[in-house]
């Protein structure tokens, strides 16, 4: 390794410790330089400040996530998603697919199983982010995405906080359904 790539490399990892810093200063200079380096890689520490920063951590990290252009940080988003601990922050990740324009076909049953089981406000964000997808996919493809709206709509009542997100949810799925299919 170069003295000029570990001089980088302690450079980021220094950027990394900062997010971390007591100093909100510090904690907003490395977010920013983060945002400005676009490493997919500083998706879960940036996640990491969203969930224990300070409010104005939190709110300069979700301006970061909001502006991904990295297509490799959709994956880490689809981590975060899978992961527990990271709750409660889902509704964050999931508006920063579609504020990001970043569409993740191949994340549809997720999406929708976190419509599903999410509250109203997940269950928006993921209609959201369907109905800005622009593909269409065959019935076999849609299937199980289709499948966790259904179970929620057969169990769920118009009363339910999301049921019109869902119904809604529910269209915009049948509209990416390949008329060849």
């Amino acid at each position: 390794m170069s003295a000029k790539d570990k001089s980088a490399q302690a450079a980021y990892a220094k950027v990394l410790r900062n997010l971390f810093s007591a100093s909100d200063e510090e904690v907003m200079a490395a977010v920013k330089e983060l945002s400005d380096s676009g490493d997919d890689q500083a998706i879960f520490p940036l996640l990491e400040v969203l969930l224990n920063g300070s409010e104005d951590a939190r709110e300069a990290v979700t301006s970061v996530l909001y502006q991904l252009k990295n297509r490799k940080a959709a994956q880490a988003l689809v981590d975060a998603l899978e992961n527990p601990k990271y709750l409660p922050v889902r509704k964050t990740i999931l508006a920063s697919f579609w504020n990001s324009g970043i569409m993740p076909v191949d994340k549809l049953p997720l999406l929708c199983a976190i419509a599903a089981e999410g509250d109203f406000e997940e269950a928006f964000e993921v209609l959201t982010i369907v109905e800005a997808m622009d593909v269409q996919l065959e019935p076999a493809e849609l299937e199980p995405a289709e499948e966790a709206v259904r179970e929620f709509l057969m169990h769920h009542d118009d009363s339910h906080p999301s049921h019109g997100i869902m119904e809604s949810l529910q269209v915009a799925l049948s509209n990416l359904e390949s008329q060849n299919g």
